[in-house]
């Protein structure tokens, strides 16, 4: 192999190679914090609505979205 065909070569695959693999990207998980003085008492059609509308906004709770319960007092 001569040198100009090996210099060709070695920066043809030095270009190409960033190319070719990519870093897989992390999506982004948003945090709701619920504070509530009862969680037991709570309503579920309240909370389901709620989550029915984070739902048509893209959010789906375990996947890209964390909520995390806290019961005061």
């Amino acid at each position: 192999m001569d040198r100009r065909r090996f210099l060709l070569t070695s920066v043809a695959s030095a270009f190409a190679a960033p190319l070719g693999v990519q870093a897989q990207q992390a999506d982004k998980v948003a945090r709701i914090g619920c504070l509530a003085l009862n969680l037991a008492a709570g309503d579920p059609f309240k909370r389901e609505a709620f989550l029915q509308g984070l739902r048509d906004l893209g959010h789906v709770e375990r996947r890209n979205l964390l909520i995390e319960y806290r019961e005061g007092l």
